[in-house]
């Protein structure tokens, strides 16, 4: 998951009355909107209605909206949620009914609110940058949360910076989030990446930090496990980890890489490493020891992206994005490793038959599901 989606894009989100999903994913559209459904439980069919609404921040209002790429989610101790969100927009009336655009803000940014489970959360403050007190006022204007890094190269070989006026900028994208046990601090992973372009970017390293939700600091800087070469060469795929999921001491991460891509994924394959929660460990490269995860043959598989969590009713449940159309698998597994079967299949409600942008980034929530809503 992830990835540059430009500078227009909203988060969307769909709580369905059914085991599919509910959703956060980067649109190449200009409304942020929320689906409430009530469908029938068939987990292939996309609901016959979805009426739309936003989903805002305390900060926007009818002259000033932010445009967000992704949106990973994490409960708190507190009983509030932390979202954090890639490159970030804010635009502003001109007064002659156009939004334009006032500010860019790459790789992440925050906010924190009150949950319920089955619920689209409202109420959302932008979290200032780590380091800043944490006040959530409603004013707070959207602040980078990931940043930047300064070891980032152009992808051509040169061992130039990836900076302006070369590219458009380096950034931090977080990968996935999830909360340490028993603490306060949460894990954020996330790859370095050098865009070039709005069309042209690279992902050249990896690496993780902890954010401590109390305090708003970082209580572990940004590590990169694997730092960008100056080559500017790609990272490998499996070690483009994300998607923390924390078990007796351990955490499993998760990686996976699309080899037939046209429009959907036709073929590709998932990998996961489980290794200490320890900062050492998770500091050190010989620890990630990364395997392939197998399927029990319910389908291949076609991971255009993937986002992996743990629910109350299963271990490891993967959303499973298998088109840029907006098109799933919901799959679920007792181990990291597999074996992985297929629970439910379907598109994204709003995402059939779109006239521009696409439907990408699939993250599913946890904390916001219930006994029938996933």
């Amino acid at each position: 998951m992830g990835g540059f989606c430009g500078r227009d894009d909203r988060v969307w989100a769909h709580v369905r009355t059914l085991r599919a999903l509910t959703v956060v994913a980067g649109l190449g559209l200009t409304a942020s909107v929320v689906w409430v459904s009530s469908s029938p439980p068939d987990a292939t069919a996309s609901p016959a209605s979805a009426a739309p609404a936003p989903i805002l921040s305390q900060y926007e209002n009818a002259s000033r909206s932010v445009g967000r790429d992704v949106g990973l989610s994490v409960p708190l101790p507190n009983g509030k949620e932390l979202w954090i969100f890639g490159d970030t927009s804010v635009s502003v009336s001109n007064g002659s009914g156009q939004m334009v655009l006032s500010q860019f803000i790459p790789g992440a940014t925050g906010a924190e609110g009150p949950f319920a489970a089955g619920q689209i959360p409202t109420s959302l403050a932008e979290v200032p940058s780590p380091g800043q007190p944490l006040s959530l006022s409603a004013s707070n204007p959207p602040a980078r949360f990931t940043p930047a890094p300064t070891n980032v190269y152009m992808p051509d070989g040169t061992g130039r910076p990836c900076a302006p006026p070369l590219a458009a900028y380096s950034a931090r994208w977080a990968s996935g989030a999830a909360l340490i046990p028993n603490t306060s601090d949460v894990l954020i992973t996330y790859g370095d990446a050098c865009v070039v372009n709005a069309t042209s970017f690279r992902e050249e390293g990896w690496g993780f930090m902890e954010y401590n939700s109390i305090t708003n600091a970082l209580d572990v800087a940004p590590h990169d496990v694997f730092p960008p070469s100056p080559s500017g060469a790609a990272l490998s795929s499996e070690l483009e980890l994300g998607s923390p999921v924390f078990s007796n001491g351990q955490v499993s991460l998760f990686s996976s890489v699309c080899t037939s891509l046209f429009v959907g994924c036709g073929a590709g394959q998932v990998y996961t490493t489980t290794l200490s929660s320890t900062v050492s460990s998770l500091s050190d490269p010989a620890s990630y020891s990364v395997t392939t995860a197998a399927t029990d043959g319910s389908s291949n598989w076609q991971p255009l992206g993937i986002a992996v969590a743990s629910y109350s009713d299963a271990a490891f449940r993967m959303i499973e994005t298998t088109a840029i159309t907006g098109a799933y698998n919901v799959v679920t597994a007792p181990t990291p490793t597999g074996p992985w079967h297929v629970e439910s299949s379907g598109l994204a409600p709003g995402c059939g038959g779109l006239l521009s942008g696409f439907c990408y980034a699939l993250v599913g929530h946890p904390e916001l599901s219930t006994s029938s809503q996933l």
